[in-house]
C-alpha cells in the first residue's frame, strides 16, 4: 500500500471506527481512502501548527502562574518582615510606655495585626498610610496618683 491509501481495508472495521468516533466526539473519524499525499501533508502541517500554538499558550499560562505565585510569596514575606519588625519595636518599649499608648504587652501582636493591612489588601491600597492612635486621657485625681501622694 502506498501513503495515499488507507491501511485499513476492512469496511466493517471502518464503519465501527466511524460510529465510535461520531459517538465520542461528534465528528466522523472514519479512515478516508480518498486522501492524497498533499492533503495528508497539509493536515500534518496544520496539526503541528495547532499543537505548537497550544503548547505556547500552555507555557504562557504556566509562566503567568509562576510569576503570580512568586509575587504573592514576595509580598507575604515582606508583610511578615514588617510585622515582626513592628512587634520587636513595640516589645522594646517599657510597660509604662506601652501603658501610655494604651497597650498591654500581651496585646502587641494583635495591635500590629490590626494596624497592618493584609498582604492581599496591601496591593490594592496606597503605599503610605497614616495611622492615628487614639489618645487615652487619665484624670488627674485617679487612684494611682492618690496613692503616690
Amino acid at each position: 500500500m502506498n501513503r495515499a491509501t488507507n491501511q485499513y481495508s476492512n469496511t466493517a472495521f471502518d464503519q465501527h471506527l466511524s460510529l465510535l468516533g461520531q459517538s465520542l466526539t461528534g465528528y466522523d473519524w472514519a479512515p478516508r481512502r480518498d486522501l492524497d499525499h498533499d492533503t495528508l501533508e497539509h493536515y500534518a502541517t496544520v496539526g503541528h501548527e495547532l499543537r505548537a500554538h497550544a503548547f505556547s499558550q500552555a507555557l504562557r499560562h504556566l509562566t503567568e502562574a509562576i510569576v503570580g505565585a512568586s509575587g504573592r510569596a514576595a509580598r507575604a514575606l515582606k508583610h511578615r518582615r514588617l510585622r515582626r519588625a513592628n512587634i520587636r519595636q513595640l516589645a522594646g518599649l517599657t510597660d509604662h510606655q506601652l501603658k501610655d499608648i494604651g497597650l498591654l504587652r500581651a496585646e502587641i501582636a494583635a495591635a500590629v495585626d490590626k494596624l497592618l493591612p493584609d498582604e492581599s489588601q496591601a496591593a490594592a491600597e496606597p503605599k503610605s498610610k497614616v495611622v492615628t492612635i487614639p489618645e487615652t486621657k487619665t484624670p488627674a485625681n485617679d487612684e494611682p496618683s492618690k496613692l503616690a501622694a
